[in-house]
C-alpha cells in the first residue's frame, strides 16, 4: 500500500474531524487502496470513500439504506396502491419516522421505482391482452 493515500486519508480525516465531526471507523484495503469512513455528528452523518477512479452506476445505486427504504416502499405501494404518495402526503403518513425521514430525503428514488413498475406491468399487459384498456387502468387513467 502506498503512503500516499494514507497520509491523503490521514489528512482528510483531520480536517473533518476538525470541522466537529468524530471517526467512527475507517478502513484501507489493501489490494486497491480505496479509502471507507465514517464520521458522526449530533444531527449528521458523513461517509467519505476515496477510490483511484469513480465508481459504475450499479456501485452507486442503492448503497445507502435511505435509498434501499424508498425503493422497497416503492415497489409496495406500485402492487397496492393505484397512484404514488406525493411528496406532502410523506408527513402524514402511518409510517415509523425513521422510513418517513427516508423517503422525505430519496423520495426520486420512490417515484421512480413506483412508475417503473408500472410501465412495465403495463407493457406486459399490452403483449398479453393486445389491448390498451387494462394498461392504461394499471397507470391510474
Amino acid at each position: 500500500m502506498g503512503s500516499a493515500r494514507k497520509e491523503d486519508a490521514i489528512a482528510v480525516r483531520d480536517l473533518i474531524v476538525s470541522r466537529g465531526y468524530t471517526c467512527l471507523s475507517g478502513q484501507i484495503a489493501s489490494d486497491t487502496e480505496e479509502v471507507r469512513m465514517t464520521f458522526v455528528k449530533p444531527g449528521s452523518t458523513l461517509w467519505i470513500n476515496m477510490r483511484n477512479k469513480s465508481p459504475s452506476l450499479l456501485e452507486e445505486f442503492c448503497n445507502v439504506y435511505e435509498e434501499i427504504h424508498a425503493v422497497a416502499v416503492g415497489v409496495v405501494h406500485s402492487l397496492t396502491r393505484l397512484k404514488p404518495m406525493t411528496f406532502s402526503e410523506i408527513e402524514a403518513a402511518d409510517i415509523s419516522p425513521d422510513l418517513r425521514r427516508d423517503l422525505e430525503s430519496e423520495y426520486h428514488y420512490y417515484y421512480v421505482v413506483f412508475w417503473a413498475i408500472r410501465i412495465l406491468i403495463a407493457i406486459v399487459l399490452i403483449a398479453v391482452t393486445g389491448g390498451f384498456e387494462y394498461a392504461a387502468k394499471v397507470l391510474g387513467w
